[in-house]
């Protein structure tokens, strides 16, 4: 496990900033059954719910599969946002459990996003 992705994406960036909380209204999504070489897409909603705005510095997916876009402007205390993830399987096969590592202006640092799905073979 690689909490911020292959060696290839760098180390994550550094806040300096004040911290805040964050809640997930939830950490996972199960996708169920999908097919080889589909393109799947799913939004983890969050609330800021700290005092302070919330800064997203990065969201990477545990691999090249696993796509996470994610709001670049700071979310203002009690306010909302959504992590959209777009998982693509391939030629994957069986079951599968993909991590996103999200970092913020939190403490942790960084808050871990799981997707899942049962990747059918492809008729």
């Amino acid at each position: 496990f690689q909490p911020f992705g292959p060696p290839s994406v760098g180390p994550p960036k550094d806040y300096d900033g004040p911290l805040t909380t964050v809640s997930f209204a939830t950490p996972t999504h199960g996708f169920g059954p999908v097919e080889q070489n589909s393109v799947n897409d799913c939004a983890f909603e969050f609330t800021n719910t700290g005092e302070h705005p919330l800064v997203i510095t990065t969201a990477i997916g545990s691999c090249g599969c696993t796509a996470p876009e994610y709001p670049k402007q700071p979310i203002p205390p009690g306010g909302t946002g959504e992590i959209h993830v777009v998982y693509k399987p391939g030629t994957q096969e069986g079951y599968q459990s993909k991590v996103i590592s999200v970092q913020c202006n939190t403490d942790p640092k960084v808050v871990v996003l799981r997707i899942s799905a049962d990747v059918q073979k492809a008729n």
